[in-house]
């Protein structure tokens, strides 16, 4: 049975081949203040040094750790091992080659409180901007200072575009998962942002929770590749997000059916399923070519 020990924040990475980065890892997120938190970090079938890294970073006595391994089923598989094991009340994901700014999490926690009692059971969490290792905000910021919506509504209707850093409540995940594939590695967040999206808002804020590092080697650059190598994971994001949200504006309808329609057809959906799905959904000739 996991350690259930609470506190503040569970910071949750899956990593895979990135032995070289971990204990530099560890060391950014011994050194920060302002909140409790532990680190989760789950091996997903790594070839490299990871096991041996894992050992060392068993004797630390600096931060509060948990390390597991899973055969190699992709970074979703990874995270819902994460989530298995986190005891935090907030889940923040991390990449193993990012970094938390100084001061970010007692940030968010000021920012969590200034949300009144009452109304925070509508509330899975709070969202920042994500900044380059320039400090550079990355892709849009928020159209106001300071705004309470869904994830959905701001990031899909209203076209906030680039990275940002979302920070929800384990409580609200529930028995929520990320759904599995047999030879698919590659799942978005985005399942877990609509899901969270149907049922409650956050807390959107222009403040910068989050240091990006982008690699050669990393999943931001090869993002139509995974989408096509996970082409029924990549069709469920699309699928989800038309069955949760039926009253999204037409544009992205077309939009999310669309891609629907190209990831299941590639996945080899059979054509039934594939119209079952998009009923409704006004696509005209597409409808007819699936």
């Amino acid at each position: 049975m996991a350690d259930r020990t609470a506190v503040e924040f569970s910071i949750c990475v899956a990593t895979h081949n990135r032995a070289e980065l971990l204990a530099s890892l560890v060391d950014r997120v011994a050194a920060l203040e302002g909140a409790s938190c532990e680190l989760v970090i789950v091996d997903d079938g790594s070839t490299d040094d990871t096991p041996a890294v894992f050992e060392r970073l068993r004797a630390r006595g600096d931060i509060q750790i948990k390390l597991a391994s899973i055969a190699h089923a992709g970074r979703g598989a990874a995270l819902n091992r994460c989530f298995d094991l986190a005891a935090g009340t907030f889940i923040y994901l991390l990449d193993d080659d990012d970094t938390i700014p100084p001061g970010a999490l007692a940030e968010i926690l000021s920012i969590w409180g200034e949300i009144p009692d009452a109304q925070k059971p509508e509330f899975c969490g709070c969202c920042g901007l994500a900044a380059d290792q320039q400090g550079a905000v990355i892709g849009d910021r928020f159209p106001t200072e300071s705004e309470d919506t869904d994830f959905f509504t701001m990031r899909q209707v209203r076209n906030v575009r680039g990275d940002k850093r979302e920070v929800f409540l384990r409580s609200t995940l529930g028995n929520w998962r990320f759904p599995q594939v047999e030879g698919e590695y590659r799942t978005s967040t985005n399942l877990l942002w609509f899901q969270l999206a149907s049922q409650y808002k956050a807390r959107f804020v222009n403040r910068v929770w989050l240091e990006k590092t982008y690699r050669a080697d990393g999943l931001t650059s090869k993002g139509r590749r995974n989408k096509r190598a996970s082409a029924a994971l990549t069709a469920l994001v699309n699928r989800r997000a038309l069955e949760l949200f039926p009253q999204m504006p037409l544009p992205l309808k077309w939009r999310f059916g669309l891609a629907y329609a190209r990831y299941a057809r590639l996945a080899g959906e059979p054509q039934d399923n594939r119209r079952a799905t998009l009923n409704g959904v006004p696509l005209g000739w597409v409808l007819r070519l699936i």
